[in-house]
């Protein structure tokens, strides 16, 4: 009796491994989007933090712009900005949601002149808070400065 009580909880113990291991086999994405890239298969083996799908978020628009230093005077979190959609010439009004804390990299070298000094760029996120119908993901968008007021 005892020799069961011993296997049937060595049989409990591997059947909660498994379930274990079945709980990693779950993917579930962070928001609703669209799938842009998938890095993986079905059935294939990956690591943890292995990108496996790709997504666009679509719970919210914002664009990504890098801007020179000098370029960012006097720009804060919740500035509107004018912003222009290429593909139809429609104006937008974006409002900055955030603005690096580091430069990206930089956009300018300084040389062997004396005086000068690397030029830095730093992103800026823009929350786009109403997009046209025409406008896609990935579309081009042209910064066109801080609105007044």
């Amino acid at each position: 009796v005892q020799s069961a009580g011993s296997a049937e909880q060595q049989a409990k113990a591997a059947q909660a491994e498994a379930e274990a291991y079945q709980s990693y086999t779950e993917l579930i994405a962070p928001s609703d989007g669209v799938i842009l890239a998938q890095g993986a298969q079905p059935g294939e083996l990956v690591g943890a933090g292995f990108p496996v799908f790709t997504i666009q978020a679509t719970d919210g628009h914002w664009a990504r712009f890098y801007m020179t230093e000098t370029s960012l005077a006097g720009l804060k979190n919740g500035d509107r900005v004018k912003l222009k959609l290429i593909a139809t010439g429609q104006e937008l009004e974006g409002k900055i949601q955030s603005i690096a804390a580091a430069p990206d990299f930089a956009v300018k070298k300084a040389t062997q002149t004396a005086g000068e000094t690397d030029v830095r760029s730093f992103g800026v996120k823009v929350e786009l808070p109403q997009l046209p119908e025409a406008a896609a993901i990935g579309m081009t968008l042209q910064w066109n400065g801080k609105t007044e007021g």
